[in-house]
């Protein structure tokens, strides 16, 4: 007679396995060209804690999935912290994680104006970053700058319009302005068109670089970050960061240590 050989539950657990991505992302599953792994037994947080709101907000962890890797990458950096992360692997080293993506204007081109080039700075400015900038022409020598994440503001513009040699269809016009912090341009643009007065265009933005000591003044500035740090048991060490890359991982590690506490409430 023949044993019937009794069936198993398959053991392996998975939830380690990105467990940090899943937390900083808020989701277990739905990621972009299937780069993390998934778990669909992942319990989404939502925490209403105010201070966590603000500081995935100024982490950009609501943002591009970009973020959530720059955030592996610096965490990964700083082997003392990411110890105090328990039960993480990331499934992808930092040589497979993708590269920064390519910021490229759609309605406007970059020129360089005369001998000086034209380029996007390192973002310096206020955070969250915004994602998208509109211009929009104000008055004859005036344009207005918006973003999504609320400023908006005015600045002097030197405009040059022309058909070109020979003639362009619609001509075109050359923008040339002091861009001012709440848009990291420096130089000229070209737009396909003779631009006037209520023209519009929009950009869809991501940094070339960002300036890492900014960006923990900006988090420290608008999140009360100590009663995080506090409830982590994070603060001694944040205070002994001395690096702004060194703060930035101690943060993103306090928003695994917050989930793990929160999670047990819910």
């Amino acid at each position: 007679m023949n044993e019937v050989c009794p069936v198993k539950e398959n053991d392996y657990d998975n939830s380690a396995v990105d467990r940090a991505i899943h937390v900083w992302l808020d989701r277990g599953v739905n990621f972009r060209d299937n780069l993390f792994s998934e778990n669909y037994k992942f319990n989404s947080l939502k925490s209403e804690n105010a201070d966590i709101i603000k500081l995935r907000n100024y982490l950009m962890l609501d943002s591009d999935e970009w973020y959530v890797c720059l955030a592996q990458n610096i965490l990964t950096s700083f082997t003392g912290i990411l110890r105090k992360v328990k039960n993480n692997v990331f499934s992808k080293n930092l040589h497979e994680l993708p590269n920064k993506p390519n910021f490229k204007p759609q309605e406007l081109s970059i020129v360089n104006d005369g001998n000086h080039y034209s380029y996007f700075k390192s973002y310096a400015g206020q955070f969250p970053i915004p994602t998208k900038f509109k211009i929009e022409g104000a008055s004859v020598n005036m344009v207005k700058i918006m973003t999504d994440t609320g400023l908006s503001y005015n600045v002097a513009l030197k405009i040059t319009s022309d058909y070109g040699s020979p003639p362009e269809f619609l001509g075109y016009s050359i923008l040339r302005a002091d861009w001012g912090e709440g848009f990291p341009f420096k130089g000229a643009l070209k737009y396909a068109g003779l631009w006037n007065i209520g023209m519009q265009v929009e950009l869809d933005y991501f940094p070339p670089s960002i300036d890492y000591k900014n960006w923990i003044s900006e988090v420290e500035g608008g999140v009360t970050i100590d009663n995080i740090l506090n409830n982590t048991g994070l603060f001694e060490n944040y205070s002994l960061a001395k690096e702004p890359l060194e703060k930035l991982a101690i943060l993103y590690s306090s928003l695994i240590l917050n989930y793990d506490s929160e999670i047990k409430l819910k």
